[in-house]
């Protein structure tokens, strides 16, 4: 054999062996069907998953019950031949040294101190574990739960300083914040009202908690709810409340209320003054201006005469009997039907529309032509259908007109429909009574109000 036959042969040889000391620890495959990336050598591993909020209300006694809301989480890494009936989770809590308890704080078991230590692994490798079930438990700040080999038949008391393997496995730790109770106002009194008696109730979104008070300017004290009051002056009152849990954490927002309280409303009827109020006829077709009036008939007429001239009214109130400091919660205009000559012209003129005058419409109180087109506070303020009832039409001013009611004066309403004329050439207009009428049937400014 040649010598460079020779060394091919003892390289073919050695090269194989060469790179076997070379090559990096292969991972071992798990069996079919299951993917993993450890090493056969590697433990399982345990990890938390959820814990229950600060202050979570206590449980009914029985652990893990319907009530309970408990610390859960997933034991990893538990592949074939090995099995989760080879291991146990226990749970541990803690309570930091809070100023106001004695004797609780430090680690604690779980479920119960003494009783069962032991929580076992479902099939899917899911933990629950009752860390709720007496003392203080809602407000522990650290959870652990240890991952043990059943070869460790009983579990220690307190957490290990130490997690070693063979009976200890692994272990996880999720730290809690400290969270003050949220405190809210179930009920509080309407922004306005007659009652000087008033109940308030309130809730914490943690258990056991106490309440402190405070009305106005008091003093603030222990409470509970509904807190009552009684006899409370006239005026704007302010009601604070702030839930302070078993270990002195307090709401450091207290919820707040205010109110008003003021004295019964009082409900006057106005009615049209006859010798104000009247009707009032334009010159001419398209002039806008009064041409003839009338205040001392029965009735008033709103429409159009055969010259197809518009009929307006002036309805006069003299309100100034109100307070000065007169606050007003409603106001209604109602005046009633009298009849009608020609067609009725809500068909054919439109809604009938209403102005308001803070005051007489000419600045005089008595019925002038020039009422006819005087400016008004504000147009339009109600609009009238052909609805009535018992031959009454009614409306209700809204809130944002109430301060053209004038406290010091007269208040006066001018009523003409949308169109002032159908080009007919025939009398079409609405007859409402006036204030020269029965007073049964006299057009009327139904106001309630209150005094502060």
């Amino acid at each position: 054999m040649k010598k460079s036959d020779f060394i091919s042969v003892l390289l073919i040889l050695i090269f194989p062996l060469s790179l076997v000391g070379f090559m990096s620890p292969q991972r071992a495959q798990p069996p079919s069907g299951l993917e993993s990336n450890r090493l056969v050598s590697d433990p399982p591993t345990i990890d938390i998953t959820h814990i229950p909020p600060y202050g979570w209300p206590l449980p009914h006694p029985v652990p893990n019950d319907s009530n309970d809301d408990p610390m859960r989480g997933q034991v990893n890494n538990v592949l074939p031949p090995d099995t989760y009936d080879n291991y146990y989770v226990t749970c541990y809590i803690e309570l930091p040294d809070y100023p106001n308890i004695t004797g609780e704080t430090g680690w604690w078991v779980k479920p119960a101190y003494g009783l069962k230590k032991i929580t076992d692994i479902a099939d899917d490798g899911t933990w629950f574990c009752d860390v709720t079930t007496g003392g203080y438990d809602e407000y522990a700040t650290k959870f652990r739960a240890y991952l043990f080999s059943t070869s460790l038949i009983e579990p220690p008391d307190y957490p290990p300083t130490e997690c070693v393997l063979p009976t200890c496995i692994d272990y996880d730790e999720v730290i809690r914040e400290i969270v003050p109770p949220e405190t809210t106002i179930v009920n509080c009194p309407t922004n306005s009202t007659v009652s000087r008696d008033v109940s308030i109730e309130f809730k914490s979104d943690q258990t056991g908690d106490i309440f402190y008070c405070k009305l106005d300017n008091g003093v603030e004290s222990l409470c509970t709810s509904p807190q009552s009051y009684t006899n409370l002056a006239i005026g704007q009152h302010n009601f604070s409340v702030a839930a302070e849990n078993r270990v002195a954490n307090r709401d450091l927002t207290p919820a707040t209320c205010d109110w008003n309280i003021v004295n019964a409303p009082i409900l006057v009827t106005f009615k049209s003054i006859g010798a104000h109020d009247g009707w009032i006829l334009e010159s001419s077709e398209n002039s806008g201006v009064g041409g003839t009036k009338n205040s001392t008939s029965t009735q008033l007429y709103i429409g159009d005469d055969a010259a197809n001239r518009q009929y307006r009214s002036i309805l006069s109130f003299d309100t100034s009997t109100l307070p000065d400091n007169a606050i007003i919660t409603s106001a209604m205009l109602k005046f009633k039907y009298a009849g009608k000559t020609g067609t009725l012209p809500f068909g054919t003129h439109g809604n009938l529309l209403v102005d308001v005058r803070k005051g007489a419409f000419s600045n005089n109180v008595a019925l002038q032509l020039g009422d006819f087109k005087a400016p008004a506070s504000k147009n339009k303020v109600l609009s009238f259908t052909s609805a009535k009832v018992n031959n009454w039409y009614s409306k209700l001013l809204s809130a944002a007109n109430f301060s053209y009611i004038n406290l010091l004066g007269v208040t006066q309403f001018r009523l003409r429909f949308t169109k002032d004329d159908n080009n007919d050439f025939g009398a079409d207009f609405l007859k409402i009574y006036s204030g020269n009428a029965g007073a049964a049937n006299r057009p009327q400014l139904v106001i309630e109000y209150y005094v502060p």
